[in-house]
């Protein structure tokens, strides 16, 4: 009796190797999610990078951040509206139309955003004692 039931577990293993277990699609959302919202949109970033590092003066690079590229936006957060004024000028002398060439993403307008840049403390101006974030250090 004993080589039919070896039989009946061999064929039951066979049967467990050879089917495909039903996929695990409790965590299926979560993997869109981060196609969608992280992986896509960082790689199209990704491509701009170099561009955008290539272009932008130092003195003006460290003082902006790259935020997100959706839907042909390129947003870009600057640290103050100096170096706000200074990438408008920039790029309305002509650098804009060279980073919308030279990018393999397809850009079709650049938003600035004034913010103090992540690891920047907030500002206070101590002589007017207004504590806020675009209040400069003196």
């Amino acid at each position: 009796m004993s080589q039919p039931r070896a039989k009946q577990r061999h064929l039951q293993n066979l049967q467990s190797w050879r089917n495909p277990s039903e996929p695990d699609t409790s965590t299926e959302f979560i993997t869109r999610f981060f196609e969608t919202s992280i992986q896509k949109p960082h790689k199209q970033l990704a491509a701009v990078i170099p561009v955008w590092r290539k272009l932008i003066p130092g003195h003006i690079l460290d003082r902006c951040a790259l935020i997100s590229l959706t839907r042909g936006t390129l947003t870009v957060q600057v640290a103050d509206s100096a170096a706000r004024f200074e990438l408008d000028r920039l790029f309305r002398s002509g650098l804009e139309r060279q980073i919308k060439q030279s990018c393999r993403s397809p850009i079709r307008r650049i938003r600035f955003k004034v913010a103090p840049l992540a690891g920047e403390a907030p500002q206070v101006d101590v002589a007017k004692g207004d504590v806020g974030q675009h209040a400069r250090v003196k």
